[in-house]
């Protein structure tokens, strides 16, 4: 496994060698992470993949077969109040009560955990999310009951936000709103693991992602640097009609857009490129840049082709 190791100094979350299986085969295995202080560290799979189980565990949901979770150095099966004063998590399937309004579930959550602040960073979230809270939870759209569960787990203004799914049934006015919010808070100093689905949330939010299949991690890469390594892509055009496909090689893939005009992948140094180019009529060269989703499932398709 790849990993890209986080800059800062103090590490807040840290799972070694964690393992929790099922019967159907799913779950994790041997998973080890470190986040550190300050840190928004994006967590990636599909569906299936043990995002959610890693989550519980660390959490104290679930009981782990082998491995340690740490949170601030504290086993969260040992410390759970303390660590519920510390950690805001909100779970990817939300389960509200029906029989409370908006207003008395947040009120039963503050008395459960008592906010530093007197309840104002509550009253800023209601705000920012244009919650109005008075309503029955039972006649709560699903973005409305998503917003509540939101407010209700980071009412109390932990340091460390634990978030599955944050956004599901959110529309996507909304969606911008919550990346800000992000962005916000970590600037903050909060510690920020982010499970999604969404792309564009971790490339506008993370530093670091890690990239799970098959309940195993596979890669852990700031995701800059994840952007920067994944292969080239060129849109090549010419002065003249060619027939660009005797440029495919070993290390180019080579796709035809017109007579004149080819999208290029280097598999490999940019020179492969360079030098089959040099006795073409070249009009143009345009790098395409890859976006998170595609270096991701770029790095999928080599998992699964495998070593050479």
């Amino acid at each position: 496994m790849r990993t890209g190791r986080s800059s800062g100094i103090a590490l807040v979350i840290k799972l070694e060698h964690l393992t929790k299986t099922f019967s159907d085969r799913g779950g994790i295995r041997d998973i080890t992470l470190s986040i550190s202080e300050g840190e928004v560290f994006g967590y990636l799979g599909p569906n299936g993949s043990g995002k959610s189980t890693t989550i519980r565990c660390l959490i104290g949901l679930l009981k782990p077969e082998r491995g340690t979770v740490a949170i601030h150095g504290l086993d969260p099966w040992k410390k759970p109040e303390t660590l519920h004063q510390l950690v805001g998590y909100l779970p990817g399937e939300v389960a509200l009560p029906d029989n409370m309004t908006g207003s008395q579930f947040l009120g039963w959550m503050r008395r459960l955990r008592e906010p530093a602040n007197g309840g104002l960073y509550a009253g800023r979230l209601l705000d920012r999310f244009d919650l109005k809270p008075e309503p029955m939870i039972a006649t709560m759209s699903k973005g409305t009951r998503q917003k509540l569960a939101l407010v209700a787990a980071f009412a109390h203004d932990p340091p460390i936000m634990i978030l599955d799914e944050p956004t599901s049934g959110l529309d996507p006015v909304m969606q911008q709103t919550f990346i800000q919010w992000i962005r916000e808070e970590n600037s903050r100093g909060k510690t920020i693991l982010l499970s999604t689905h969404q792309f564009t949330e971790v490339e506008r939010t993370c530093h670091r992602v890690g990239i799970l299949k098959q309940g195993r991690l596979s890669l852990v890469e700031r995701v800059d640097h994840l952007r920067q390594t994944s292969r080239q892509i060129f849109e090549v055009t010419l002065g003249e009609p060619r027939d660009l496909r005797i440029l495919a090689g070993p290390y180019l893939d080579v796709a035809i857009v017109n007579d004149r005009t080819a999208t290029i992948t280097i598999n490999g140094p940019i020179n492969h490129l360079i030098q089959q180019l040099a006795s073409l009529p070249v009009v143009s060269v345009r790098e395409i840049t890859q976006d998170l989703e595609q270096a991701f499932m770029e790095i999928y398709q080599q998992d699964e082709e495998g070593p050479e």
